[in-house]
């Protein structure tokens, strides 16, 4: 029994096409192998998470397709509380049927209930979908029988043999009793095995042994170094078999608790009647960026899966799900546009001003039209940063395009961006009008606010300081860092199509010199919204010491890993978090602190280095790409960053400049860092931790 992404390092589903071909092409020496044994070996390809259930399948077909493994019988897992199990079920038997018909070996698929309820929920949830699998035991239950009603068939069994997997000696009895009154012989060599997880209720495993015939053992198998892993992995099993809504948590007292027999006879009967008189959705996973846009016509409308926060009722917009098919499609469209990308072009041309006059003359009009926006009342106001979602959710294709080609932000990192900016919208038009309805409060607006935001989140923060001016009735100048600028244009010009008008919101780009600081300086400007260095924030308070300045500025992120962690998930995460977007973020972790025995780990350690060593950096039109480019070639203080030891640290990854732009930058990893060193106290804001 394999699994894929135990075998495959990264599972890019941004790149769909890509990753089934690396997959197909790491595992077909595995598969050749076991095929040209005297005794051909039999693989069985597991399943994990929802995510990877349509990568699974392509991966399966195309290496069974293959004419050198037409006669290797293997087989593939099937987890019955997804609600796409029966459709994969028949699209797995349909691809048998030929093969079969074409004089290949039949395939096997093992059905179990499902072991990943806990990971799936906490997934969705994070991400704003609705849950894989079926929402409760019950229905998982009637669907498991409803699979072995379609399945266990003489026709079909002999295209598609069945390994019947589970604990629940219920079931068990039904599949077994369903065999006979269909002629379907039980013992070896007819078409259907039972199986169990080895160590479980081996009482019960004989005597199912016995009575069927049959009997298939699951048990992991590692180095005896890696003990634990397998441990931990019996008692996960342990732990879901064990709870009171599964069968084993009263397997042992069946003939001892009366109680406890009936409410599991009452279980079976009860999802046996919803499996006779019920069919599940054919998915909870059918979202298409694509078809939201056309459908639309528009901005999105709010209330509709796409945006599902109402008036009166916020919720977060769910991130791109890229488990459907339509979505990968998609994503694939938006690599093939990133190259010769020139969205915003024009509107970061139209918004130059090379003189202090040009900039005085933004500020005028900035300000006379100010009171018919303040005028509007936060009503409409509000109103108009919902029409802001709407747009910025149509055009969400666009708005990673265009940071892919800019910034180099890859397709992963910028989707939760687009989803944060749309939110942005969708909260401060909520909140405004909460604090409107406080009769006791009275508001004024500041007539117009700067906001000066920075590269490394050009869409969310750009439209974050905007909005949260806007929708109190300030006019608004914005100036994108320079790295970035077709980005905001990009949003500037959503801005104005979803109804700010032009004048209250301005995109200017000026010169870093008397021209910018003329920008910063003049008095007519209320109050400043940076995002950026401290030095940065400095200055500006340094040319006008009393403006308001509103300023998140640098800082040192840490991950604390304890003795009591999970050693490899905290080694995945640490990579994840130091080096999304090449680490230039502040939320990225550029320090590691470990406490007592994981100081001394070499498992961590390892993990660690593995984790970091097998990424993939690239650049955006990569899609296989982890790690992307930093935004330009590195200045002073990353290069000492990046090529820098202090005293009594060393690599255990060291960072390599990999092309002649000197962007792209393999990921670096010191230890020995110590307590007030430069490394300690120092944001480097790059690939390195």
């Amino acid at each position: 029994s394999i699994k894929v992404s135990s075998l495959v390092d990264h599972l890019p589903l941004w790149a769909a096409a890509e990753t089934v071909d690396h997959t197909v092409e790491t595992l077909l020496p595995l598969y050749l192998e076991a095929a040209r044994r005297d005794q051909p070996t039999f693989l069985n390809m597991d399943m994990e998470e929802y995510r990877d259930l349509e990568l699974t399948l392509q991966v399966f077909e195309k290496l069974l397709d293959r004419p050198e493994l037409e006669h290797l019988h293997a087989g593939i897992v099937l987890q019955a509380y997804l609600p796409d199990a029966p459709s994969a079920m028949e699209r797995v038997r349909r691809f048998a049927e030929r093969r079969v018909a074409a004089g290949g070996a039949p395939l096997k698929v093992r059905l179990v209930k499902g072991a990943n309820l806990a990971m799936e929920q906490v997934d969705a949830s994070v991400h704003g979908w609705t849950q894989a699998p079926l929402l409760s035991k019950e229905e998982t239950d009637a669907q498991y029988k409803r699979m072995l009603l379609e399945a266990l068939d003489p026709a079909r069994l002999e295209a598609v043999h069945l390994g019947v997997a589970g604990h629940n000696l219920f079931d068990i009895a039904f599949a077994h009793l369903l065999m006979r009154e269909r002629g379907i012989p039980s013992g070896p060599g007819h078409g259907v095995e039972f199986e169990m997880l080895a160590g479980m209720a081996p009482g019960q495993q004989a005597v199912v042994r016995e009575s069927t015939g049959t009997m298939r053992l699951y048990v992991p198998i590692v180095h005896p170094q890696h003990f634990d892993v397998a441990v931990s992995y019996l008692v996960r099993r342990l732990e879901e078999n064990a709870s009171s809504q599964n069968f084993l948590s009263a397997a042992f007292e069946l003939d001892s608790s009366p109680e406890l027999f009936e409410r599991e006879q009452q279980r079976f009967l009860d999802s046996l009647e919803r499996a006779r008189a019920e069919t599940s959705l054919p998915t909870h996973r059918d979202q298409d960026r694509a078809a939201e846009v056309t459908a639309a016509h528009g901005p999105l409308p709010l209330g509709s899966p796409a945006l599902p926060a109402v008036p009166g009722a916020f919720r977060n917009t769910p991130d791109t799900d890229l488990s459907t098919p339509a979505n990968q499609e998609w994503a694939a469209r938006i690599t093939h546009r990133i190259r010769g990308s020139e969205l915003g072009v024009q509107e970061a041309r139209d918004a130059r001003r090379d003189t202090v006059e040009a900039v005085e003359s933004t500020i005028a009009r900035a300000l006379a039209a100010q009171p018919d926006w303040a005028g509007l009342g936060v009503e409409k106001r509000a109103m108009i940063l919902r029409r802001v979602a709407g747009t910025l959710a149509a055009h969400r294709a666009e708005l990673l395009e265009v940071m892919a080609s800019e910034t180099g932000k890859t397709l992963e990192q910028g989707d939760p961006e687009v989803r944060e900016a749309i939110d942005f919208a969708l909260f401060y038009a909520e909140q405004a009008e909460r604090l409107a309805a406080h009769s006791d409060l009275v508001s004024a607006p500041r007539p117009l606010t700067l906001v000066t935001p920075p590269w490394n989140f050009p869409v969310a923060i750009p439209t974050g300081g905007a909005l949260a001016a806007l929708v109190t009735g300030s006019s608004v100048i914005m100036k994108p860092a320079p790295q970035s600028l077709r980005t905001g244009a990009l949003v500037g010009r959503l801005l104005h199509e979803a109804g700010v008008p032009r004048e209250v919101f301005t995109l200017v780009d000026v010169p870093e010199d008397e021209v910018g600081r003329a920008l910063v300086s003049d008095p007519r400007i209320d109050q400043l919204i940076l995002t950026g260095a401290s030095e940065t924030a400095s200055l500006f308070a340094s040319w006008r010491p009393e403006l308001r300045i509103l300023a998140e500025t640098s800082g040192k992120n840490s991950i604390i890993v304890t003795p009591q962690a999970d050693l490899d998930l905290a080694a995945r995460d640490v990579a994840a978090s130091a080096f999304g977007h090449a680490g230039q973020k502040c939320s990225a972790a550029s320090l590691v602190i470990t406490v007592g025995s994981v100081t001394r780990s070499r498992r961590f350690s390892a993990q660690l280095a593995d984790a970091v060593l097998s990424l993939h950096v690239g650049r955006p039109t990569d899609p296989t790409a982890q790690m992307g480019p930093v935004v330009e070639a590195p200045g002073e203080k990353l290069r000492s960053g990046l090529s820098e030891l202090s005293d009594g640290e060393s690599w255990l990854s060291r960072p390599r400049q990999l092309d002649e732009t000197g962007t792209l930058f393999s990921p670096g990893v010191r230890t020995g860092v110590e307590e007030g060193s430069p490394f300690h106290l120092t944001e480097y804001f790059g690939p390195v931790l």
